[in-house]
This record gives C-alpha cells, structure tokens and sequence, in this order.
C-alpha cells in the first residue's frame, strides 16, 4: 500500500512539472479598424466590388511573423491572428471605401483586386507592408487604375502589442491609399 502513495506523489509531481514547462496559450489579436471614421463626403454613386486581399500561402496563416533576416521568418510566441491578415485586410478596405461613400457590393462599377507581397514586421522594428492593386471596369474589364510596389514602412511602438499595433496602422494606411486611388465616378461604355 505504501508503493500507491510514493506513485501517486510521482505522477502529481511529473503532472506539475509539465505544467510549468508548457508555455502560455497565444493571446489572438485582431485589426479593429477603429480609426476609420466617415470621411464626410456625400455619398458616391459608385459602387465597387472589393473581392479578398490576395497574400502569398506563407503569409496568410493565423501566427504573426517576424522576418528575423533576408531569408528567415519566426512565429511570435504569444500571439497569433483571430483572421488571416487577407482577411483582416479585405474588411479594412471595405470598410474605408464604405466610410468614403462608396457602396460595396458584389455586382460594381468597379472590381478593387489588391496584392499584397509582404506584411510583417522585422527585427529591426519596423513593419514593412507591400502592395500592388488595380482598379478594374467591371463592365469592360480595362484597368483605370493600376499602382504596383507601394510600400509601407510602420516604425513599431514599444510594449507587447507594438508589432501588432504598427501593422495595424500600416494596413490602415493600405486602405486609405487603395481607396483613395478609385475614381468617384463610374466610366460610361460607349
């Protein structure tokens, strides 16, 4: 009866001790859009389609990377996306193209179709978000718009959700520019 009461110390012991060596669950972060207020212009007759942000398959993952070198990304230990960033990208689009007066609906004058190349921030503290978009009639499919490397440099504020925070920002940014760059009239075919 003894031999119960040592095993049963063991397996509470060796319980504990994996405990304490597992590391905490990954807090999910989330870009909010807060700051993307109506712009206060009266509201356009121009409706546009903004289909998903297209991301390279290493980028669009649920853990945050850091680029740690040329040829080298890490998972952020504590954190991970609630949505994968072409998504979180895609609503914050959509959500300054709505906040600009544009109606975004399936069935547009214009198709928004965005790329984005690269989004992470690095270990020299700076997020670095790089993109290409075009605007596309969609009636007669021509491009009116076409902008290609634009890129974003966010410096990174100190604190736990710094990087997290800076690509916040820098993906607000890639909204007001692509945005910005969609014309407020619709073409008309002749």
């Amino acid at each position: 009866m003894a031999w119960v009461g040592k095993f049963g110390f063991i397996l509470l012991l060796g319980g504990l001790m994996t405990a304490c060596l597992q590391k905490p669950p990954a807090e999910l972060v989330v870009m909010t859009g807060d700051g993307i207020a109506p712009g206060g212009s009266a509201r356009s007759r121009v409706a546009v389609n903004i289909p998903t942000v297209s991301a390279p398959e290493y980028l669009d993952t649920y853990d945050v990377l850091i680029r740690t070198s040329e040829f080298s990304l890490k998972a952020a230990p504590n954190a991970k996306w609630a949505e994968k960033p072409s998504a979180a990208l895609t609503r914050l689009i959509r959500a300054r193209a709505a906040a600009a007066g544009f109606a975004t609906v399936d069935r547009a004058d214009y198709d928004v179709l965005v790329d984005v190349d690269r989004f992470e921030p690095t270990s020299g503290g700076t997020v670095v978000l790089s993109a290409r978009w075009r605007v596309v009639d969609a009636n007669d499919r021509e491009t009116v718009v076409a902008r290609g490397g634009d890129t974003i440099y966010q410096p990174v504020a100190q604190g736990p959700n710094g990087n997290i925070a800076a690509m916040e920002v820098a993906g607000q940014e890639l909204a007001r520019r692509v945005v910005s760059s969609i014309p407020r009239r619709a073409r008309r075919s002749s």
